[in-house]
């Protein structure tokens, strides 16, 4: 017979699980930018001497930790205030849209409503598409050009959004294939995923090698 927990030790012990939760969160954010580090400059090698090592996978972890640490922590505070304008816009559309509802009839204000839902989840998927490439575009400028994280996340933003319809195709293509790559017990996933991280590197190839010297 499983043991009963006690309601007040079950309190006591949801915030401290929060609190792993929430370093483990972090911790593998940071591994995450450590790993795709070492892709773009194994991309990168691959690209220009048409060999690359295994080696250069983990360059993130040692070579170029510090620059990456810095990065991370400034992404992490921009994404910190991302979130809290989310919050803010969408609870200013939940307001005007209930407004209009008192307005026009219930009806209406349910019609209205599931439309600004469905509307604000294509353009948060939309602008979290650019922003996820923003970010990997940012990483390639610290880590290749010593570009400071602010200045790099300003320039990567700049470029993606004036490259925005290029990289929603892009997502948009590559979230059909991850879903392909499913269907056979996600042995597609060996395939899409690398090549998903490499494409990164492509963007930002294509986007500032003209004006950035590699």
């Amino acid at each position: 017979m499983a043991a009963l927990v006690p309601p007040a030790l079950l309190a006591e012990q949801q915030p401290a699980y929060q609190v792993l939760q929430f370093i483990a969160t972090l911790v593998l954010g940071l591994f995450f930018m450590f790993l795709m580090a070492g892709v773009l400059n194994a991309a990168k090698r691959a690209d220009l001497t048409q060999n690359m090592k295994f080696s250069d996978f983990f360059t993130g972890f040692h070579r170029d930790a510090k620059p990456v640490v810095k990065l991370s922590v400034v992404l992490a505070v921009v994404y910190v205030v991302f979130v809290i304008f989310l919050v803010v816009a969408m609870s200013l559309l939940a307001g005007s849209a209930y407004l209009v509802g008192q307005m026009f009839g219930l009806q209406e204000f349910g019609v209205g409503l599931a439309l600004l839902v469905v509307a604000a989840y294509l353009l948060l998927m939309a602008v979290s598409w650019v922003l996820t490439s923003a970010m990997t575009v940012a990483m390639a400028l610290v880590i290749f050009h010593r570009y400071k994280s602010f200045a790099a996340i300003k320039l990567a933003l700049r470029g993606c959004f004036k490259n925005m319809a290029a990289i929603l195709i892009y997502n948009i293509v590559m979230t059909f294939l991850m879903y392909l790559s499913m269907i056979p017990l996600g042995l597609g996933l060996l395939v899409t995923v690398p090549m998903m991280l490499i494409a990164q590197y492509v963007i930002y190839k294509q986007i500032f090698t003209k004006t950035v010297a590699v």
